[in-house]
């Protein structure tokens, strides 16, 4: 149990997997955790201060099934293997050859294959957040820093990246961090690097090898230094097998993408749906046509980080026109693409050293498929496929050798003994062809010692106490020649041995195990082969995910009917006949389409309307097109031109958090606030229905203020829909904002839903018209509208009169006129108070104050 206690020594916050036999097995607390949760049987073994030893078991062979479990449901794994071979009077040697977390998972069975694991750090210091993202399977490491009072630009970049696991210190700021995160819902692990002795400036500055001026931005960084560092020693220590492989480093600035803050990611289902959280009718689920999975990555990752440079935006839309109009080039690279599989997976699990035998077989595979790729690339005149082409080198060499070296798995999948092929190696050969006559050889001396004996029954056969020996009958016992030694006897008959046979057995096993072991060499010279092309096999699969991301897009254009965006050429957004990507690919040519423009005259529309009108669906298809425009991709509409926007935020829907003591209204409250806060001139809102989560006055009045700072303050282009159709008034005080609404018209006591957006203001909501839609009770409807015909709307407050009195229609203006002049009349009221000294105030002053107070409230 020492060696066990020492592992768990090093990892006290881990469940050791701990190898005995064809068993991994937990001790102590870890048994007892694993035994609950894997449902499996908790036992005990041994004594340990007079106590059992709780004692849990998984068989090897099917460990990962339970490792997967384990890390899936919040745990660390640490795997201590066996390293050397049990042998009579030594101790096993083990050493813990894996370190499993939700972050560091590189195996194809415990991986997702849409989407891209990465691990992350973050750190806090001097007013500032250093964040990294890292992905062990391609060895790309992002970093970059936002300011603390911006906690918004953290979560859209940890929204961005989605981080399967975060990695912290353990200082007090880290621990309120930690907390922070966690009820975020993101998986944190604690790392106490500033203590790790591993951590050293030169171990760190052979590692962190990148440009001499992103270096010295780095140096002259306090964050940037210390949360590499965090990583830093995470990785050393608990991913020692692969921390050298991961140093492809980017530095970057969260505004070289268009922020879009974790609330618009959900709220417009980019890559997750908002009642499963599964891709199911997201907008990637429409666009991601790609042929493998490391093209939907790239797709995916391209979806959540807009560009917000036109050239960049122009290279994207340049290749995929290309592949709309050569369609033979996109076939064939489509066709090829498919056999090729998952190229980017498939290196980097032969960079982080847990590729297989059949791995390193696919790779032959592939390699054979990029030369077809590279002429058709040769074909055409792309700058794109032009250097796509120039990246694809020659590397029939590598692919030449694994053919010849390594036996590729057979189709029935069963593993085949040998992995090094015949002819690869004369001395491999030359053992195998003694093991392999071994057995004839023995079958020779069966039949020249039975002639020999006159034993006719005389059996040569193994055992695994005593090897190969002679079995004789205790019938034939005084036909044994006294050449033979005897080896044992047993009830009715006995075994003997004579030096031939021993030297045969000698030279078969002695054979067996030099062949092994050759072929062990043989096979990590294959491995070290490989990996001698690791940096251009890693370069061919980055860019070969890309083209593959390129056809995809093209086939969802080319499919859903999209068109190239101009962006960045004009200041006024122009989109005609807008569609929402997943409601159009569901609908297809039932959906209506829109127009959207937001001029430089007209930044900022008020849409109105009534339920089920289109409007959420409007504001929605419109922030869509404009990111989709902005990754580079063609959108859902005839035409459409934008400027380049910064950020765009989105209020949509209702929603609560229970667990942080936020009603549904607050969390409104806040999300606006956020976005008053952030947006600026450049970006692009959409706000639905702010103000509906308390009394219609408070709404109201939130709603016409927010639209007016919008306006007057920040300057963002804006679409504002709610079903306060009194808003019309700022139409009128601001000539920038336009009334649009969703048509709509009364037929046969229902409501026609047109779903077009024009100018002017909707005739009503049609609230108690839907309901009827959605089949409520005969009777509520009956009573909805009579209790919508006895409302009284004054200038004062909405009453409910029970006399059945029919409602007092109040024109909108002046309804707006009256809400204005209230709160004028409440701010002097207050203003007044504000002035008094009420101690220096006579009894008759009070007296005469209180009057006249009491005669301006009655005008309320």
């Amino acid at each position: 149990m020492q060696q066990y206690d020492d592992v768990k020594a090093q990892y006290p916050d881990s469940l050791v997997m701990f190898q005995v036999g064809d068993f991994y097995e937990f001790f102590y607390d870890d048994a007892k955790k694993a035994a609950a949760f894997l449902a499996i049987t908790l036992t005990q073994r041994g004594f340990a201060g007079g106590q059992p030893i709780p004692l849990a078991g998984v068989p090897v062979h099917t460990a990962d099934h339970y490792v997967l479990k384990l890390v899936r449901g919040g745990f660390r794994v640490v795997v201590c293997d066996q390293v050397t071979q049990p042998m009579p009077g030594r101790m096993i040697e083990r050493a813990v050859t894996r370190v499993l977390s939700p972050g560091t998972l590189t195996d194809v069975g415990m991986l997702t294959d849409k989407k891209t694991s990465y691990i992350a750090a973050v750190h806090h210091v001097n007013g500032a957040y250093g964040i990294v993202f890292a992905e062990f399977l391609t060895g790309q490491v992002f970093f970059t820093t936002c300011p603390a009072g911006a906690e918004y630009l953290l979560y859209a970049e940890l929204g961005r990246f989605l981080p399967d696991e975060i990695i912290v210190g353990v200082d007090a700021e880290a621990m309120r961090l930690k907390a922070m995160l966690e009820k975020s819902g993101f998986f944190v692990s604690t790392e106490n690097w500033q203590t790790q002795t591993i951590f050293t400036q030169e171990d760190f500055g052979t590692w962190f090898d990148v440009e001499p001026h992103v270096r010295l931005f780095v140096e002259s960084s306090q964050v940037l230094r210390e949360v590499m560092g965090l990583f830093f020693c995470f990785i050393k220590k608990q991913q020692r097998a692969v921390w050298s492989q991961i140093r492809d480093f980017h530095l970057y600035a969260v505004d070289d993408y268009v922020v879009l803050d974790a609330v618009t990611q959900r709220n417009l289902e980019l890559v997750a749906n908002t009642y499963d959280g599964s891709e199911k009718n997201t907008v990637f689920e429409v666009l991601d046509q790609a042929m493998t999975s490391m093209g939907s990555r790239v797709i995916k990752r391209w979806l959540t980080r807009p560009l917000v440079r036109v050239i960049d935006i122009e290279h994207r839309l340049d290749v995929i026109s290309f592949m709309l109009s050569r369609v033979v080039i996109r076939e064939e690279c489509c066709a090829l693409l498919k056999s090729l599989g998952d190229f980017e997976r498939l290196i980097g699990r032969i960079a982080v050293r847990r590729a297989r035998v059949q791995d390193f077989c696919a790779l032959k595979n592939s390699l054979g498929v990029l030369p077809r790729i590279k002429a058709v690339c040769t074909r055409s005149d792309q700058p794109f496929l032009i250097e796509l082409a120039q990246v694809l080198v020659d590397v029939s060499v590598l692919q030449n050798f694994i053919e010849r070296a390594l036996y590729e798995q057979d189709s029935s999948g069963v593993t085949r003994e040998w992995l090094i092929k015949p002819g690869f190696n004369q001395e491999l050969d030359r053992l195998r062809t003694i093991v392999d006559k071994g057995d004839y050889l023995v079958l020779d001396l069966e039949k020249k010692e039975q002639e020999a004996t006159g034993i006719n029954s005389l059996k040569i056969r193994y055992n695994k106490v005593h090897g190969y020996a002679i079995e004789v009958t205790n019938t034939h016992a005084a036909l044994v020649p006294a050449r033979y030694t005897r080896l044992q006897t047993l009830s009715n008959k006995e075994r003997f041995t004579t030096q031939e046979l021993k030297d045969i057995e000698y030279d078969r096993s002695r054979a067996a195990v030099d062949s092994v072991e050759i072929e062990k060499q043989l096979y990590n010279q294959v491995v070290a082969e490989v990996y001698a092309y690791l940096p251009a096999l890693k370069k061919m699969s980055a860019y070969v995910a890309e083209l593959d991301a390129f056809l995809g897009l093209s086939l969802a254009a080319h499919q859903q009917g999209y068109t190239r965006p101009v962006v960045g050429q004009s200041a006024e957004l122009h989109i005609h006949e807008g569609r929402h990507p997943v409601v159009a690919a569901q609908l297809r040519h039932e959906f209506i389409a829109n127009d959207t423009l937001l001029t430089v005259r007209e930044p900022f529309w008020i849409v109105t309307g009534p339920n089920m009108g289109g409007k959420s669906t409007f504001l929605r298809q419109s922030a869509l097109i404009i990111i989709l425009a902005h990754m580079g991709s063609f959108v859902p509409a005839s035409s459409a031109s934008m400027p380049l926007v910064d950020r765009i935020f989105t209020r949509i829907g209702a929603s609560d958090n229970v667990a942080a003591g936020k009603s549904t209204f607050l969390v409104e409250m806040e999300e606006t606030a956020l976005i008053c806060s952030h947006a600026t001139a450049r970006s692009f809102v959409v706000l639905d229905e702010v103000g509906r989560g308390t009394s219609t006055y408070d709404g109201f009045s939130l709603a016409y203020a927010i639209v007016e700072y919008l306006y007057t303050h920040v300057g963002a282009k804006c679409l504002f829909a709610t079903h306060y159709h009194e808003l019309a008034h700022l139409a009128e005080q601001y000539e920038g904002i336009g009334m649009y609404h969703a048509v709509s018209k009364r037929v046969d006591g229902s409501v026609l839903l047109l779903h077009r957006i024009e100018r002017g203001i909707a005739q009503g909501s049609f609230g108690i018209e839907v309901a009827k839609i959605a089949q409520l009770p005969p009777m509520v409807i009956e009573r909805a509208y009579q209790m919508l015909q006895s409302i009284d709307t004054s200038s004062h407050a909405l009453s409910v009169r029970l006399n059945g009195a029919r409602v007092d229609q109040q024109d909108q203006s002046s309804f707006t006129q009256t809400c204005i002049k209230d709160y004028s009349q409440h701010e002097r009221i207050i203003a007044a108070l504000k002035s008094v000294d009420p101690n220096s105030l006579s009894p008759r002053t009070a007296f005469d104050m209180v009057w006249k107070l009491c005669e301006q409230a009655k005008d309320l």
